[in-house]
């Protein structure tokens, strides 16, 4: 998974979490930066202590936004009374 990095407004990457902990400790990405988690954005920090949590998270939700709901269909007979008019009118 990639993520975002925001600093002063203006945002980098897509990054890997190896790429954001590697820069962090080169001092190109901050600790008080922000990254996009898939969810939220966060402090670096707080997002580095635990980065994997995001994206369980987003591999759960997109498991559930695969589901596919449940349709019931019933047939009917079509009347062409209500439908609002003849078929076979001409303009």
């Amino acid at each position: 998974m990639h993520y975002r990095v925001i600093r002063d407004d203006q945002e980098y990457g897509p990054y890997t979490i190896e790429e954001i902990a590697q820069y962090v400790q080169e001092g190109s990405i901050l600790p008080n930066d922000y990254v996009h988690n898939g969810m939220e954005w966060q402090p670096v920090s707080q997002f580095l202590q635990n980065p994997h949590k995001a994206a369980a998270s987003m591999h759960s939700i997109s498991s559930v936004a695969k589901a596919q709901p449940e349709i019931n269909y019933t047939k009917t007979k079509y009347n062409p009374k209500d439908s609002g008019g003849e078929s076979n009118k001409s303009i």
